[in-house]
């Protein structure tokens, strides 16, 4: 009799736990077929193709709001400061061409163009200043960064047909609430080539 209820007990807590991931995964596949519905353009043509195992999802310091916004403004000024270098360029080309001349044009030409040069100058100066002191600080909030649990992250593989008609293979990465109720938030391949930007900043900023 022991061992008749002892494999009962077995039994009974396989088909339980069985049940509660069965659960899970249809409330995962329902959530992600919402999302698709409200995302994808041709939603008739979806099928899904595969959905990994939930994994547990924390807390980032590369999905952190704070850390990323003052990556992404190095990123910007480090664009600006790009531009301004080839604008300098341009202007010390003509500097080659107004140089050798006396004339009044020239001379105008000249000053004129050094001021925007040393316009440049300036403004770089300040950008990378400005990119400093936010690398300063985004160390020192990783540094003070704590990692907390916020729910369960799948990547999701799935086929559809794109606005030309063919079909076309997409993987999504999905993390949901610990209840599994909503989407926190999902991450395209596209996506994530801008957050492997923010990530290189973060990295250099932590070095």
């Amino acid at each position: 009799n022991f061992r008749l209820m002892k494999k009962m007990l077995i039994l009974l807590v396989t088909l339980c736990l069985f049940g509660c991931q069965s659960r899970e995964e249809r409330k995962i596949s329902e959530l992600i077929k919402d999302d698709m519905f409200k995302t994808l353009y041709d939603f008739e043509s979806y099928e899904p193709i595969e959905t990994s195992k939930a994994d547990s999802a924390f807390t980032t310091i590369y999905k952190d709001s704070s850390i990323t916004a003052k990556a992404i403004m190095i990123l910007l000024a480090r664009e600006e400061i790009s531009k301004w270098l080839e604008d300098s360029q341009e202007h010390v080309k003509e500097l080659e061409i107004w140089g050798d001349s006396y004339t009044a044009m020239a001379r105008y030409k000249v000053d004129n163009t050094k001021e925007k040069l040393a316009d440049i100058i300036r403004k770089s100066e300040i950008a990378q200043s400005t990119i400093n002191m936010l690398k300063e600080t985004i160390k020192n909030e990783c540094e003070n960064f704590e990692s907390n649990f916020i729910g369960w992250s799948v990547k999701h593989k799935y086929r559809c047909k794109t606005k030309g008609g063919a079909y076309d293979i997409g993987e999504t990465y999905y993390v949901f609430d610990p209840q599994l109720d909503k989407v926190l938030y999902t991450e395209t391949d596209e996506v994530r080539e801008g957050y492997e930007k923010i990530k290189s900043v973060i990295d250099e900023a932590l070095k």
